[in-house]
Formats: C-alpha cells, sequence, structure tokens
C-alpha cells in the first residue's frame, strides 16, 4: 500500500494513511428495568436483547447518540473516509461480581453468575457478518472474532449469601491485539461506502439469555448500615472494533 494516495481534484494536497480504529458498541442494562435509553439497538436487560436474533453495528448509532466510548464516528452506515481493514474484533463485556454489603442481606450475585455467560458462553453461540457495499466479506463464528483487549485471566467474585467464592471467566483470550481475526488482504471501503457489522444469536441463546436475569445493580454501601446502601444500575455491553488504515487529509500541509 503506498504512503499516500494523490486525489486527482486536488494535486496540490496528499491524502496520508495513518493506522486507525472504528469501534460500536451495544449496552445492555440501562438506568432500571422499565426506562429504556432512546438509543436504538440498546436493551434494558438480557431478556430483551435476546428476543431479538440480529444486531448491527455502524449502522445504528453515532458518537454524538452514545458518546466515545461507545462509538468513535460521526456518521452512520457510510464510511467517512477511505479505509483499509485489517481486522475485526468481538468482545462481550459483563459487569464483574462484587462482594455483597453483607450476608443474608441481598440476593445472590446475579452478575457474577451471568459474566460467564456473557463473557464467553454467548459468544460461542454467534456469529459474524462483515459487509461492505451489498458484499457479505466475513461470515465467522463469534468465538473466532475474538477482540484481543481488555482484561484477561480469571475473576474472582463473592456471593456473601452462600458464603462462597466464584470464578468467572473475563475474556476470551489474551489482551493482545494480534489475537484478533486477521485479513490477509485489507478490505478496502471507499468514502461513502455502506457497511455495516451483524451479530446473530442462535436460537439456543437466545433462549438461554430471555430465561437469564440482570444485568443486576450494583450494591454499594461505604461502611455504612445496609439500609444507606446505594443501587447503581450494572450494564453489560457487546462491542465490535475494526482495525487498519485510514486515508484523510494531511492537516495543516499544502504541497506543491
Amino acid at each position: 500500500m503506498p504512503e499516500y494516495q494523490i486525489d486527482p481534484s486536488r494535486p496540490d494536497y496528499k491524502n496520508v494513511t495513518e493506522y486507525y480504529e472504528i469501534h460500536d458498541t451495544i449496552a445492555v442494562g440501562l438506568k432500571n428495568a422499565t426506562e429504556k435509553e432512546n438509543v436504538t439497538g440498546w436493551y434494558p436487560n438480557y431478556a430483551e436483547f435476546g428476543a431479538v436474533a440480529e444486531h448491527t453495528f455502524f449502522n445504528s448509532r453515532n458518537k454524538g447518540e452514545v458518546g466515545l466510548p461507545y462509538n468513535n464516528l460521526d456518521t452512520k452506515d457510510q464510511m467517512p473516509f477511505v479505509f483499509h481493514i485489517y481486522s475485526v474484533g468481538l468482545r462481550f463485556i459483563a459487569p464483574a461480581g462484587l462482594v455483597e454489603p453483607s450476608v443474608g442481606e441481598t440476593p445472590s450475585d446475579w452478575n457474577a453468575l451471568a459474566h460467564v455467560l456473557w463473557s464467553a458462553t454467548v459468544q460461542e453461540h454467534t456469529s459474524l457478518t462483515l459487509t461492505v457495499r451489498e458484499d457479505d466479506k466475513l461470515k465467522n463464528n463469534g468465538m473466532l472474532t475474538p477482540e484481543g483487549s481488555g482484561p484477561n485471566g480469571i475473576g474472582i467474585a463473592f456471593s456473601g449469601s452462600v458464603n462462597s467464592v466464584i470464578n468467572t471467566a473475563v475474556t476470551p483470550g489474551d489482551n493482545k491485539l494480534q489475537n484478533r481475526f486477521p485479513f490477509p488482504d485489507p478490505i478496502e471501503v471507499a468514502r461513502g461506502s455502506t457497511y455495516s457489522v451483524t451479530v446473530t444469536l442462535s436460537r439456543y441463546i437466545q433462549q438461554v439469555l430471555q430465561a437469564l436475569p440482570g444485568p443486576s445493580n450494583y450494591t454499594f454501601n461505604n461502611g455504612t448500615a445496609i439500609a444507606d446502601a446505594k443501587e447503581i444500575p450494572a450494564r453489560s455491553m457487546v462491542r465490535v472494533s475494526l482495525i487498519g488504515r485510514r486515508a484523510v487529509q494531511q492537516r495543516g500541509e499544502q504541497h506543491f
């Protein structure tokens, strides 16, 4: 790939390529069980997420609607610049199980129990399809498309009501960027092209999710009485990321 591309309409300017990542996120678990934020494709709980078989990315939300941690594009559906996709990654992110404030005062930590299902098992029963214009560039099992980032190893959560330790998987794969699905030759996406990623749930995992409670709230008491404990909504997420190189105008420079 050349280090830069000349814009035929402006030969005095250079379009340079730079290493870049784009991502989009679906959140599951909102302000409370009955209130749904006005974001396309976000869900208040696992059951409603599981009731939908196909979930789309990059053509449903933008940065202005959900914020930079969840999406880093100003556009929806159309690629805002020339982009060469080197790899794609999918990750299911669950809230960690936490120590309960006091034995017998709160229900079992459903977040700790759901963590294993959401972070590992669910991804095994999904597929990922990358589409550019009308062409499906990739159809893959979800677990064969790891994101290659984030914490890894084993997390430990304590369930006070049953006085036991629950081991929970943290992420499917080491946090190394080479642990993604790479393309032997970069997928070239022209500026203005339509593109999307679709994550499809199997009928089996849809049934599992529709029976799964939560995400449950975090409960914090800061060392005070249980009556003063504060409940903060927990949130699970599904994130898809594309890593590659984009061609953009070299900022602040004019070339002759």
